[in-house]
């Protein structure tokens, strides 16, 4: 009787061990949900954010860099009211020498914050475009006055160009020199862009999506 009750009582305990094994996936894919989370945050812990403390140059050293290049070409203009005796060698050429360096100076001068904190577009666009533009004023008065007999529409036409041309010019200058105390912001703006995409997107850390690598 004792054996009888010893294998009624294997044969009713068997099922249970045999359900026992489908718990383990499940365990295993717990375990794995586990260890994809702790691999999510490690790679949130890797995305590292920059500020205007890691730029190249801090913003004042920015600002101050752009106002004293446009400084140094604007004195450089006020140094043409000493033109040089026109029975002097080159006299025309060193005029005109140092006009073409101020207006270069000015031109570049405002985007030299931009050139320290590596942002080479903003400096080529700000500085190239300047330069152009005062150059071309330049050129169309230089026409104009080495023509003889030119027509009075093509002088109204070269004022209006340069008068144009310089308003354009002094604005552009202003907005670039007060955005030059901003270029150590945009440095980590970009810093920050160029190292966010490493990271997993908030709806694959939501849905659990990385649990599939494992």
């Amino acid at each position: 009787m004792i054996s009888l009750s010893v294998l009624f009582l294997t044969l009713a305990a068997a099922p249970v061990q045999a359900d026992s094994p489908p718990d383990a996936p499940r365990l295993q894919v717990g375990a794995r949900t586990l260890l994809a989370s702790a691999g999510t945050a490690a790679l949130e812990a890797d995305v590292v954010r920059y500020t205007e403390a890691d730029a190249p140059t801090t913003p004042q050293v920015a600002f101050l860099a752009s106002a004293f290049t446009s400084l140094t070409g604007l004195a450089t203009t006020f140094g043409l009211f000493a033109q040089p005796p026109s029975s002097l060698p080159l006299s025309g050429f060193g005029w005109r020498a140092r006009l073409a360096t101020s207006l270069f100076l000015l031109s570049t001068g405002p985007s030299v914050g931009d050139l320290l904190n590596g942002d080479w577009g903003a400096f080529a666009i700000g500085a190239g475009g300047r330069t152009l533009l005062s150059w071309l004023a330049w050129g169309a008065v230089e026409y104009v006055s080495s023509t003889p007999g030119v027509d009075g529409m093509l002088i109204f036409g070269t004022v209006l160009l340069v008068t144009v041309t310089a308003l354009v010019w002094t604005g552009w200058c202003a907005i670039d020199l007060v955005r030059a105390a901003f270029a150590p912001g945009r440095w980590a703006e970009r810093m920050n862009a160029s190292v966010h995409p490493r990271a997993p997107i908030a709806e694959v850390r939501r849905a659990g999506a990385l649990a599939l690598a494992w």
